[in-house]
């Protein structure tokens, strides 16, 4: 029996040792309790016997906005119990935490799907788990939805409402930290997103940096030690320039590399004081060579590549100081058919490169495709991965 002698709103039973056999006398007691604003049972020893029936008792709870589960282990039946609370029409919950709670890809998927026609929850911690620990199982279970693929989808879904995901400390990495990340530039809820710990790495950093431009909503993006080299660093500098809404982006210990530290150092001398950067204990003695960039000649051909197939064009500095040496400066340069590749060039490169460089610029180039007038195909190029004479197409 809980007794409850003031009118408080939270019932805190942290590290209080509960366990699975009393946790269901708990679930009992204060099943219909009103007023009851806020749960923590963090760090009791609970697993699925113990909290499937105190989320069974929480539908009877219309008032309870806050749930802490921290510190116990969430199994596959806490996992769907989850899913069938936070899936109803009238779930009145804010914030969720359930750091450091066993969390896998199977049981993360479970109830994340759920949240997808949920309209409430603002704030969700998923720190310290296993969510991205079977990624490599995509490669023999090509229809296995990881966690971090699952929380794309749900940032992707019309009825978002999550304002604050934290996430680190977990195993997000390869194609599903690029789903997840991408998923960022069509979401319009979040405001602060925690990578820290994870390996976005370079492909993570890349698609990252591209979905910060079309995001108009984060204000706050941690991403530390999730090994961004310089190329990844690049791209995502220049998202913070293009990006009005962000204020704070941290970045520490990356291998961010000599072209990565050099791109961080002209973000403030091109947005001053708008967005603080931290950038602490990073390497920035390396060179990427697959950072391509180079500051003082940013006026140069670039080869854009996307899925392994070449297009080469020219592409040239979109700025007020324009160089009337230049020959054909276009500011939307064509590209020609890959198919065809002697047909007349039929796909037109919208966007722009900007330098970032003492011109207040910031370097990206930006390209959407249209359907190809050649072989009636639609052909897409959006990295710039390199420089120099143009390659075979493969």
């Amino acid at each position: 029996m809980v007794v409850r002698r003031t009118l408080t709103k939270q019932l805190s039973l942290k590290s209080q040792g509960i366990g699975d056999k009393a946790a269901a006398n708990l679930a009992d007691s204060i099943r219909g309790t009103p007023y009851i604003h806020s749960i923590n049972l963090a760090d009791n020893r609970l697993t699925d016997d113990g909290m499937k029936p105190i989320l069974d008792v929480l539908v009877s709870l219309p008032a309870l906005v806050e749930l802490d589960l921290s510190q116990n282990e969430i199994g596959s039946m806490s996992s769907a119990g989850l899913a069938q609370y936070l899936g109803r029409a009238d779930c009145p919950l804010l914030k969720l935490v359930l750091a450091r709670a066993d969390v896998d890809d199977f049981e993360c998927e479970g109830f994340i799907s759920a949240l997808q026609a949920n309209t409430t929850l603002k704030e969700i911690d998923l720190s310290n788990n296993q969510i991205g620990s079977a990624e490599v199982l995509n490669t023999v279970m090509p229809d296995l939805t990881t966690g971090p693929e699952a929380i794309a989808d749900w940032l992707r879904s019309e009825t978002c409402v999550l304002e604050i995901l934290k996430l680190s400390w977990n195993m997000i990495r390869l194609d599903s930290a690029v789903d997840m990340c991408s998923a960022l530039g069509t979401n319009t809820s979040l405001t602060f997103l925690d990578l820290s710990y994870n390996s976005l790495g370079h492909d993570g950093g890349l698609s990252l940096g591209d979905a910060i431009i079309d995001n108009h909503t984060l204000k706050t993006i941690i991403v530390d030690n999730n090994n961004i080299d310089a190329t990844a660093c690049f791209t995502m500098c220049v998202g913070v320039i293009e990006n009005m809404a962000l204020t704070k982006l941290s970045i520490n210990g990356n291998p961010i590399g000599e072209q990565g530290a050099q791109a961080l150092i002209l973000v403030p001398m091109t947005v001053g004081d708008r967005v603080k950067v931290s950038a602490k204990a990073c390497n920035i003695i390396i060179r990427d060579s697959r950072c391509w960039f180079d500051m003082k000649t940013p006026c140069r051909a670039y080869r854009c590549t996307r899925h392994h197939t070449h297009y080469h064009t020219q592409h040239y500095l979109n700025s007020p100081k324009w160089d009337p040496d230049v020959s054909n400066p276009n500011p939307n340069p064509t590209l020609s058919c890959p198919d065809k590749p002697h047909s007349e060039p039929s796909i037109r490169a919208s966007g722009s490169l900007h330098a970032l460089s003492n011109r207040r610029h910031a370097p990206h180039v930006r390209i959407q495709t249209r359907g190809c007038g050649s072989c009636g195909r639609q052909h897409e190029a959006w990295q710039c991965s390199a420089s120099g004479p143009a390659s075979d197409h493969q």
